[in-house]
């Protein structure tokens, strides 16, 4: 099916990064497998400085969704992320998802750890 994605990178210095974006999305019926966020329908120079991203991905029947798993490949200079907050829609199912995230995803900031998991903030929609 298909899976609307928003990624808002947060509003802190240097929150951007250049780096590779990977997502698992994990539901009652098993995971999505690693997607590549590298396609975003708002900005060609995606994961700026307090810019949100919408990505269109294509994956498993996973259920409804109960946690997210977050990282990047540290590439680039100054790779380290600041994540916001991520957002999943299912349009075929009248389905919404939303993760409060608020963390550095970062070799250098908070706790070092570049692959977080964030669990499930809030949901809407027909179940």
């Amino acid at each position: 099916i298909s899976y609307q994605v928003e990624v808002k990178t947060g509003d802190e210095p240097a929150a951007e990064t250049a780096a590779n974006i990977t997502l698992i999305i994990y539901g009652t019926r098993g995971d999505t497998g690693p997607l590549q966020l590298d396609q975003s329908l708002d900005h060609s120079d995606p994961f700026q400085r307090n810019y949100t991203d919408t990505f269109i991905l294509t994956a498993p029947v996973i259920g409804q969704i109960e946690k997210i798993k977050m990282g990047h490949d540290n590439s680039g200079p100054g790779s380290g992320w600041y994540l916001g907050t991520v957002t999943i829609d299912l349009p075929s199912e009248g389905r919404r998802y939303e993760f409060v995230c608020n963390r550095w995803l970062s070799k250098s900031d908070d706790d070092r750890e570049i692959v977080r998991e964030f669990q499930l903030t809030s949901s809407e929609g027909n179940y």
